[in-house]
């Protein structure tokens, strides 16, 4: 029998599948629609492991097809599933249209689906092999964001302080009523977490300048905060310490799908070999946030999510 290896990251949230629309030539150019394993999370959980990080998700999922797709493509990139329920409901769906420089926007179908039903009583213990969690926000919905709220706030800094918990805002306007509502919502999570990871995307729908927002995170005892920006890389903030920057890898982009949880993964699996976020130096952060960045840049080369195997990355990296 082979033995699974007790999970050390969780990646924790919504499991949908993405319907990727593209231009089909047997069809007249018309729009096709393709279905890919899809959520911040479950993107995040598939990098880290292969990245080669034991890697647990936890989700609830739908018994249909869809499904069953997700926890096959998860199980095939060696995710730990223990962890997940399943349920009755149908799978969440995106609807995803990218554009000719590659950038996604998206439309969701979410009303009484399996990840937003995930509200087990009581909450789920996590192993205590977990040290690194990784959690978005902008999709949960009730009585699944409760659920997951309450499972961070126990093990993150505000309770047991056991697991080091990484907070993507992955912000879908189309899901909300303004900038203002998802700020509220997005304020209640950053006291529980120690890094909040977010795009130049979402800070410009947050609002607010860059390095004035992450000074009010640091504030609230966040270690860090990093900022994913494209083609101009990522940049650090920590407090009572300049800012860090990192440059972008030049690559053919076919599309960003996936890119920011593959960023994501870099930051948690790497996290697992390194001290706790607060006592990382410069040197640590650069190659961090480069393994990051460079984890990042090959999904943008592939359709869909589709993240790097840890030799993959080596490669890249040089080693």
């Amino acid at each position: 029998m082979t033995h699974t290896p007790d999970p050390r990251i969780v990646s924790l949230g919504e499991s949908i599948v993405d319907l990727i629309g593209q231009a089909d030539a047997d069809r007249g150019g018309r729009t096709a629609y393709h279905a890919h394993p899809g959520g911040s999370p479950l993107n995040a959980a598939v990098a880290a492991a292969r990245l080669g990080a034991p890697t647990a998700m936890l989700t609830r999922f739908s018994q249909d097809a869809f499904g069953a797709q997700l926890r096959e493509h998860l199980a095939a990139s060696g995710v730990d599933l223990r962890l997940a329920e399943t349920g009755p409901e149908p799978t969440s769906m995106a609807v995803v249209t990218v554009d000719a420089d590659g950038r996604a926007t998206y439309g969701f179908y979410r009303a009484e689906t399996a990840d937003v039903s995930y509200d087990p009583r009581p909450r789920p213990a996590l192993p205590p092999s977990v040290s690194i969690g990784n959690v978005t926000v902008s999709l949960l919905r009730e009585p699944s964001r409760t659920a997951f709220h309450d499972i961070v706030r126990e093990t993150g800094r505000a309770g047991r302080g056991a697991v080091t918990w990484v907070l993507d805002p992955n912000a879908r306007p189309a899901l909300w009523s303004g900038p203002d509502a998802f700020g509220r919502e997005f304020a209640t999570w950053v006291p529980l977490v120690d890094v909040v990871k977010v795009s130049d995307e979402d800070l410009a729908y947050l609002g607010g300048e860059e390095a004035e927002t992450a000074a009010g995170w640091l504030a609230t005892g966040v270690a860090a905060v990093v900022v994913t920006a494209g083609e101009d890389g990522a940049r650090l903030y920590r407090p009572g310490r300049p800012p860090l920057a990192v440059p972008s890898r030049r690559v053919e982009v076919v599309d960003t799908v996936g890119a920011g949880d593959t960023f994501t993964a870099g930051l948690t699996s790497g996290l697992l070999e390194r001290p706790h976020p607060r006592e990382l130096d410069d040197d640590a952060w650069t190659a961090l946030l480069r393994r990051a960045v460079a984890a990042a840049s090959i999904t943008c080369t592939r359709a869909g999510a589709d993240p790097p195997t840890a030799a993959e990355l080596a490669a890249a990296l040089g080693g």
